[in-house]
């Protein structure tokens, strides 16, 4: 049965205006939630390999804070409150990297070594991106709060961060952008996996290291470096290669 991405959305945005009413968004009579999810439906229909990006958080200060939606940000070339992806190059050039090198395992990193803001706009309108804490955040990530997101006694949210990635569809890949979000998702997996049996391989490029998790009828779940990670962007994009090749190696929990 064929998956009707455009009501999806709806009730997502339905799921949205229900969630952010939680008092931990409220401050001073303002709501400050970040909504996320399919960058842009009509693209996401009609793209092949599914990936969503875990991210910790937006970060932003003042009134940029309010009335935020990070899928105006990666599909708008216009800016909103804060700003485009076309203007931001500082994480979404690996975002872009590594989503390149899972719907093409063989490209060569030199075809993507220099993104500008266009290639930026136009390949990550593919995606879903899906902050783990939906409150703004500082420069520095309080990774406490983000874990507290997934736990099932802080309420409903728990039960809400479900049902977003539920409605994204079957996906083939989860890529988690840095500490705790890998950590994160693995609090939810029985909930929308059911009880998988699940592997952990590694792959590697020179310095770099990413694990990743897979299971029949499952998603790959990859553990990635945050993508400002001070090291090669060349080795981080090989080895998300690899993992999409399948040139990997069991390990152990």
């Amino acid at each position: 049965m064929a998956i009707d991405y455009i009501e999806n959305n709806k009730r997502m945005n339905e799921l949205f205006k229900e969630w952010e009413q939680n008092k931990e968004f409220e401050k001073d009579g303002e709501i400050y939630f970040v909504r996320d999810g399919i960058a842009d439906v009509e693209t996401w229909k009609n793209t092949k390999v599914k990936v969503l990006f875990l991210l910790k958080e937006m970060n932003h200060n003042g009134e940029r804070q309010r009335n935020t939606d990070l899928r105006h940000f990666l599909s708008q070339e216009e800016e909103s409150a804060t700003g485009s992806v076309k203007g931001r190059g500082k994480t979404w050039n690996n975002i872009t990297r590594w989503y390149n090198a899972l719907i093409d395992p063989n490209l060569a990193f030199v075809n993507v070594q220099y993104i500008d803001g266009d290639r930026r706009l136009s390949d990550l309108r593919h995606i879903a991106a899906i902050n783990c804490k939906k409150s703004p955040g500082e420069a520095t990530s309080n990774d406490d709060k983000i874990r507290s997101a997934f736990d099932k006694n802080n309420g409903d949210n728990y039960e809400y961060i479900c049902e977003e990635i539920k409605l994204l569809g079957p996906l083939d890949y989860i890529v988690c952008c840095g500490n705790p979000t890998f950590e994160c998702i693995n609090k939810i997996l029985g909930k929308l996996y059911g009880e998988a049996n699940w592997k952990k391989y590694e792959a590697t490029s020179g310095k770099v290291r990413f694990s990743c998790i897979k299971a029949d009828g499952c998603p790959t779940i990859i553990d990635a470096y945050h993508p400002q990670a001070r090291t090669s962007a060349k080795d981080m994009f090989e080895v998300i290669s690899k993992i999409a090749k399948n040139e990997v190696k069991e390990v152990s929990f």
